[in-house]
């Protein structure tokens, strides 16, 4: 489970803050789930849309009557449009401006390293809920929002450049328990990176190395084509990318003639067998 940081109020939420202690009515209208990280605290304070939205939730309920000033807000989603996991690191809470009507991003709250996965729907649909306790007062629930599908997952890459490159992708798949027996999941990977010094002497072979998530329990089929442009400003050339991950193991190692120095785009299809 991840673990998130406390809702924090937006710079746009404070606003709205203080007109409700001025007893104008908020409406609390939407809850939105994403897969991006801020860079700071105070970074996150300025948003006005997460990171990387990835779905809607939905606002079951709000709660004032505990204590003055606070509400509490029961949110969920669930994984019944899902054909595949989905991985959450922010949580969004908007409402209407009482003045305006335009929406605000009133709450936000993040897991910093951590991330929590909403499995795909193959087994059954399940909800996961959440509640979220704020400050303010003179709340409401607006209409009820139907959860939508997913808008967007993609794999958090990060490529490195380096002698012996290595690409690293991290996703939500890295960890077996959440994929049932005998189920396939598959991922798309978009992957660019920088190739320095990749040649071999003897060889004159290139050999990219590829770290992508594995399940503990699965294999990983991989499938794709990667474009490396030479530094040189020549015609880039092709490589056809085939191969399996063994249980266990991270890396793919993708060979090559012609190119020492420049830069790599990898289009990758990897299917995991649990």
């Amino acid at each position: 489970m991840a673990t998130f940081n406390s809702m924090l109020v937006t710079n746009g939420g404070k606003l709205i803050y203080a007109k409700a202690m001025q007893g104008k009515s908020v409406v609390f209208n939407r809850v939105s789930f994403g897969s991006g990280t801020p860079e700071s605290q105070s970074a996150a304070e300025a948003l006005t849309q997460l990171v990387a939205t990835a779905m809607d939730g939905a606002i079951e309920s709000i709660d004032t009557t505990t204590t003055a000033g606070v509400a509490i807000v029961t949110v969920s989603v669930n994984n019944a449009t899902l054909d595949y996991p989905v991985g959450i690191k922010e949580i969004g809470l908007f409402c209407k401006d009482p003045d305006t009507g335009a929406s605000v991003m009133y709450a936000y709250c993040f897991s910093p390293s951590d991330i929590d996965v909403i499995p795909s729907n193959q087994n059954g649909v399940v909800t996961w809920k959440m509640r979220l306790q704020l400050a303010i007062s003179n709340v409401s629930a607006g209409e009820a929002v139907p959860q939508t599908a997913l808008v967007s997952f993609a794999p958090e890459v990060r490529a490195t450049a380096a002698d012996g490159v290595t690409a690293y992708v991290s996703q939500i798949v890295a960890n077996g328990k959440y994929l049932a027996k005998n189920s396939l999941v598959t991922v798309m990977y978009d992957i660019t990176g920088v190739l320095t010094n990749m040649e071999n002497a003897e060889t004159g072979l290139s050999s990219l190395t590829v770290s992508l998530p594995h399940a503990a329990t699965a294999n990983c089929t991989v499938c794709g084509r990667m474009s490396v442009t030479p530094a040189t400003g020549e015609t880039p050339i092709l490589v056809d990318v085939t191969g399996e991950i063994a249980t266990g193991s991270t890396n793919i190692s993708i060979d090559y003639f012609g190119v020492t120095n420049g830069n790599f785009a990898l289009l990758l299809t990897a299917t995991y067998s649990i």
